[in-house]
């Protein structure tokens, strides 16, 4: 029965498409940018579901990947990285099995849970890499952002004009696609503001 139903679960792991796998690859990166946005405005005292929208959440992934042109560059290298070393082990493992061959000694390298490390060694890994690097950002990101602020040592780096003409400098720490959050100069607590008909541009003030 024992073979019989590994057959089974081979057959059907080898039904699986690339589409499959990209599908399955979005969830968990849906999952992983609800928790890093949640944990990170949870350190600004702000519930960020309760001010986000649906296509807000579908987008929360790929926001976190493009905010910064470092992100996405890190995560193919890593990738990279995570390749090489699965054929590193692969062919480490064969040298052992092939050792054990010489000396008549059949390795019991093929149970289930092995077959499975070693089939889903590099997507395993992956997972673990970019969890590690969503929850890290949410929780680093937001215990600098949260302690700039209380002691006043964030810098302004914007300056926000709002269509009733008031112009604040501030310090623009996200955004989605209705609300603007943000710190006003001199101020510890992030202000929340909806963008449309309410704010008319933000002014970047990084080289000043």
């Amino acid at each position: 029965m024992g073979t019989s139903e590994e057959k089974k679960e081979l057959e059907t792991q080898g039904k699986r498409s690339v589409q499959d796998y990209l599908s399955f690859g979005y969830l968990y990166l849906l999952g992983l940018g609800i928790i890093h946005d949640v944990i990170f405005y949870s350190f600004l005292d702000i519930n960020i579901l309760s001010y986000s929208t649906v296509i807000d959440v579908l987008l929360s992934p790929v926001n976190y990947l493009v905010s910064n042109k470092i992100i996405p560059i890190a995560i193919i290298v890593a990738l990279f990285l995570i390749f090489l070393l699965q054929k590193v082990v692969g062919k480490l493992a064969e040298k052992e099995k092939k050792k054990f061959l010489e000396k008549g000694i059949e390795p019991k390298l093929d149970t289930k849970l092995s077959k499975f490390i070693k089939r889903n060694f590099f997507i395993s890994t992956a997972a673990i890499g970019v969890f590690s690097m969503y929850l890290g950002a949410g929780v680093g990101g937001g215990l600098k952002i949260s302690s700039s602020i209380k002691k006043k040592e964030i810098k302004m780096l914007h300056k926000i004009y709002f269509t009733d003409n008031e112009v604040v400098k501030a310090r623009v720490i996200g955004n989605n696609t209705e609300y603007l959050f943000y710190v006003i100069d001199g101020e510890t607590t992030v202000s929340i503001s909806p963008i449309q008909s309410n704010i008319k541009k933000i002014e970047n003030l990084l080289h000043d």
